[in-house]
């Protein structure tokens, strides 16, 4: 018996540049997964009821973006500590104990900068916005040793 096809969603306004549906097929082709994902254009006051459409539909679960990465965390079961201090939550999954968050912003980038040799300990970083990705790479650049850490 064949599994049913992984569905997965990336969910924001504006969603014009994302390429979360691209990378999220990628990663299951790598996998040797069938899936799909598609972007859905979401605003916060709509953003529960597609939770509860995408759970219904048998969705895996979904990236999110502006502006709904503040907004998630009241509407998850589970949010893991690094998503509930950076008040920010970019990926969310539906499973039989409810739906959760994560936050992975901080951890990738901190993953690219140890991949192009570029360490943080001890060093002032200067970040560029201020929204739930920089709350989540400020708090992985702290953690990671970051002496100073200020928004630009």
């Amino acid at each position: 018996m064949t599994a049913a096809p992984i569905r997965l969603a990336v969910l924001g306004d504006p969603l014009r540049f994302t390429l979360s549906p691209a990378l999220h097929r990628a990663g299951l082709q790598a996998l040797g997964l069938e899936g799909e994902s598609e972007a859905i254009r979401e605003a916060p006051s709509g953003f529960a009821e597609r939770l509860g459409a995408l759970e219904r539909a048998g969705y895996l679960g979904a990236s999110l973006t502006h502006p709904l990465k503040e907004a998630a965390l009241d509407h998850l079961a589970r949010v893991s500590a690094a998503a509930r201090r950076a008040r920010s939550v970019n990926t969310v999954g539906f499973s039989t104990q409810g739906r959760w968050g994560e936050s992975t912003d901080g951890v990738g980038f901190l993953d690219f900068l140890e991949s192009v040799r570029r360490p943080v300990a001890g060093r002032d970083v200067v970040l560029l916005g201020g929204g739930g990705a920089a709350r989540s790479l400020a708090l992985a650049l702290l953690e990671a040793g970051a002496r100073t850490v200020r928004a630009s």
